[in-house]
Order: structure tokens, then C-alpha cells, then sequence
């Protein structure tokens, strides 16, 4: 609904309703200008990325409301982490800190929606990576969803999403970056 209200003023909105391959209903129709389009778009971007999330979910489908939606707090950030296509990164190393090479980047990202939590796990290749003394340059290309979950707020999902954080980390030459959302928000 929010996709469709974000479409106002838009121009000519062609709207057909199939049902088991029959066309039941077919309209064009413009909407008037709304006040508060831009919410409609944001809430709309927010929806399909809390959708694609919770695509998997065999037990309950998450309830939430545009309140929920327009009061999360890690909202924005979340979107930013799912859509992202690279991420540009500088690290200053502590002094006598070692560095070796890494081959990709894990990073974990969280939003709290009313009573749920969305999350996402995330592989981003490694572009280009340059150290220069204590200071250390990365490039990350376009990530892979590696896991996704919804769920109501409870510590034991919370436990699981950084138990798969860990063990994704875990080995040599990866990167982990733990609620990214946190610094993307």
C-alpha cells in the first residue's frame, strides 16, 4: 500500500488485478498529489527490504505498522547496509599492530521494527586494499546475502544471528564488521 500511495502525482498508474491467470480488474487512474509522499516512498523501501528479510520465515509472519516502521531507530541504516554496492573503509592500526591481507569482508546488520528484529549477514568481496604505516585503505565491492532473519525481539535469535557472525568470522583472512547498521544509521 505504501509503494502504491508513493506513486502519487506520478503521472498515469495502469493497475490490473489477475487472479489464476484471468484478469479480473484493469483500471488507469491518476493519483492527486499527497501530502507526505516522500513518507509513502521511504516506508515503501523500508517494506521491501523487511520483506525480502523475512521471505524464508516458516512459522509466523512479522506484524508491523508504519509507526513501527517510521520509529525504528536502526531503520535508514539497514536499508543503507542491504543496498549498498561497496563500501570504501580506512583503519588505523594501533601502534605495533599487525596486518595481514584480507580476502573478503563479513558484516552483520540489525534493525528493531515494533516487536521484531530484521537482520542480514552479509559477504563483500575485497576490491582493492593498500596499507600505508598504521594506516590501511579498503575497497568492498558489492556484498552476498549470506543470511537473513526475522524475528520477535528475544536474546535467543539475537544469540543465533551473532553465533553465525562468529563462525562466518572465524577464519584467517576475513574481515568482520559486527552491527555495521550501528555505523551506517
Amino acid at each position: 500500500m505504501a509503494r502504491f500511495l508513493s506513486w502519487s502525482d506520478q503521472g498515469e498508474i495502469d493497475l490490473k488485478i489477475w487472479v489464476e491467470g484471468n484478469m479480473i480488474l484493469g483500471a488507469v487512474s491518476r493519483l492527486d498529489p499527497l501530502e507526505g509522499q516522500e513518507v509513502y516512498g521511504a516506508v515503501a523501501d523500508q517494506a521491501h527490504f523487511l520483506t525480502m528479510l523475512a521471505t524464508d520465515l516458516r512459522a509466523e509472519t512479522p506484524q508491523i505498522s508504519m509507526d513501527d516502521i517510521l520509529g525504528s531507530e536502526e531503520a535508514d541504516g539497514l536499508v543503507r547496509f542491504l543496498a549498498t554496492e561497496t563500501i570504501d573503509m580506512n583503519l588505523e592500526l594501533f601502534d605495533g599492530q599487525e596486518w595481514h591481507d584480507i580476502d573478503h569482508a563479513i558484516a552483520s546488520g540489525a534493525g528493531a521494527y515494533g516487536d521484531w528484529i530484521f537482520a542480514a549477514i552479509q559477504r563483500y568481496p575485497v576490491l582493492k586494499q593498500a596499507r600505508d604505516g598504521a594506516n590501511v585503505k579498503i575497497a568492498l565491492g558489492k556484498p552476498v546475502l549470506l543470511e537473513r532473519y526475522a524475528f520477535r525481539n528475544d536474546a535467543e535469535c539475537v544469540e543465533r544471528v551473532t553465533g553465525d557472525f562468529r563462525r562466518y568470522v572465524g577464519k584467517p583472512g576475513v574481515l568482520g564488521i559486527e552491527n555495521i547498521v550501528s555505523k551506517l544509521g
